[in-house]
């Protein structure tokens, strides 16, 4: 549980550290398609990616999976 929050919470710094950057190095500011907030799932499914899905709402979605085999 504790991993779960954890990583939810790095996947959300990171998201916010790009838009900002991002945001700054364009000199304005990001609209997702719609004006809606851009959906982004940590844990999503397990696998070793992260994918943009425009089917599914335009939500980027992260994976999960163990570093170690134990």
């Amino acid at each position: 549980m504790v991993y779960a929050v954890i990583s939810s919470l790095m996947v959300y710094a990171v998201i916010s550290s790009l838009m900002e950057n991002g945001e700054r190095g364009l000199d304005r500011r990001l609209r997702w398609r719609g004006g809606e907030p851009l959906p982004i799932l940590p844990h999503a499914f397990a696998g070793e990616n992260a994918v943009y899905d425009p089917a599914d709402n335009g939500s980027l979605r992260f994976d999960y999976f163990r570093t170690d085999p134990s």
